[in-house]
């Protein structure tokens, strides 16, 4: 667990997502988990995000999983959690529009709870692919 002071949240919400977000109201200070999506709270609540033998290739990489190693790709946004699955989160972007981000290993996400729930806020940066985003960072509260 970290602490966001209060009055800095703004500034570290733009510094990960961009100048254009809606900053959400803060009074006080804002306490954000690490969400690990290996940890036994993720997946006792939405399930293993990989499967059993995405594990074992010669270069250590995890079948099913993607690197997050394209940042000029990069696009940022903002909506509200509709839905969490083992290995996706989904949110209406608040234009009417569902986006879905696909978790990978890099994916760092954090929360206000000890793993995101539906109807929490999300920011989020990603990597098209597809019909969805590649995760790169995303902050739920």
């Amino acid at each position: 667990m970290y602490v966001v002071r209060g009055e800095a949240f703004g500034n570290y919400l733009r510094n990960l997502y961009g100048k254009n977000i809606v900053l959400p109201a803060a009074s006080g200070d804002v306490l954000l988990n690490r969400v690990d999506i290996f940890s036994e709270t993720w997946i006792g609540a939405f399930g293993y995000p990989f499967q059993s033998n995405a594990f074992g290739a010669d270069d250590l990489s995890i079948n099913g999983s993607f690197g997050c190693l394209n940042p000029n790709a990069v696009v940022t946004g903002s909506g509200t959690i509709t839905a969490i699955g083992a290995d996706y989160i989904e949110c209406d972007d608040g234009n009417g529009a569902r986006q879905r981000f696909g978790l990978g290993a890099c994916s760092r996400l954090e929360s206000t709870r000890k793993i995101p729930t539906i109807g929490q806020k999300f920011y989020w940066s990603g990597v098209p692919q597809g019909n969805q985003h590649q995760l790169y960072t995303g902050s739920c509260f």
